[in-house]
């Protein structure tokens, strides 16, 4: 019976873990992927919802695509009205990777708050409040 009481206590210990470091406000709840995982690859900004309502959605003239390394390196590249530019990023997390830093080649620092990490959903709150929602390439 002791044993018993023993592995039902560690199993309790080792799941609630699992449930409170994966958390972000919009989930996931439960992920077995890193979250260093969940965010290497390719990404496209397919809204981004100022703070003020102002909605902006990319179209076939506008993009924005991030691309994240397991080093800490990556890019953004931007095409505006059919002129691209190409800037490369370090990135990592902070607080508990509760947020993502993104430091651009220009010396500009984006410090964002990680509202949900998927394997191909990523939704940050930027430094100005403006809500930027991403899906994986």
């Amino acid at each position: 019976m002791k044993k018993i009481s023993i592995v039902l206590l560690a199993f309790i210990l080792i799941t609630s873990s699992l449930f409170q470091s994966c958390k972000y406000e919009e989930g996931p709840a439960l992920s077995l992927r890193t979250k260093k995982y969940r965010l290497t690859g390719t990404w496209k900004v397919e809204k981004i919802e100022e703070k003020d309502g102002d909605v902006f959605t990319p179209d076939n003239n506008n993009s924005i695509r991030y691309s994240f390394n397991k080093s800490g390196t990556g890019d953004v590249f931007i095409e505006i009205l059919s002129i691209e530019t190409t800037q490369t990023i370090d990135w990592e997390f902070t607080n508990s990777k509760k947020n993502l830093k993104i430091t651009y080649e220009n010396g500009d620092v984006a410090n964002t708050k990680i509202l949900r990490l998927t394997n191909d959903q990523l939704i940050v709150l930027n430094n100005d409040g403006d809500r930027w929602e991403l899906d994986k390439q």
